[in-house]
C-alpha cells in the first residue's frame, strides 16, 4: 500500500513487487505511473473507495499533501 507518490514512499517499491508477487495498492493516478514504470500487478483506487484485502478492506482518502514523484517533475 502507498500513500503517495513521493520517492520516499515509493522506495524500492518496484523491485520487492516484482520479487514477491505483490500487489501493490494505491491511488489510480500512481498506480497507472507504476504500471508505466513496470508494475505488473495493480489495484488502484480513488478518494472514497474501500478495497477489500481478506479480512479488512484499506480505505482511500483525500489528503491536500504535493504529489512529485522519484522523476522530477512526473506528476502523479
Amino acid at each position: 500500500m502507498l500513500t503517495h507518490g513521493h520517492d520516499d514512499h515509493i522506495g524500492d517499491t518496484l523491485r520487492i513487487a516484482e520479487e514477491t508477487e505483490a500487489e501493490i495498492v494505491a491511488n489510480f493516478d500512481l498506480c497507472m505511473w507504476l504500471e508505466g514504470q513496470g508494475a505488473k500487478k495493480i489495484n488502484p483506487g480513488n478518494p472514497g473507495d474501500k478495497i477489500p484485502r481478506g479480512n479488512f478492506s484499506v480505505g482511500i482518502t483525500d489528503a491536500r499533501h504535493s504529489a512529485s514523484t522519484v522523476e522530477a517533475g512526473a506528476p502523479v
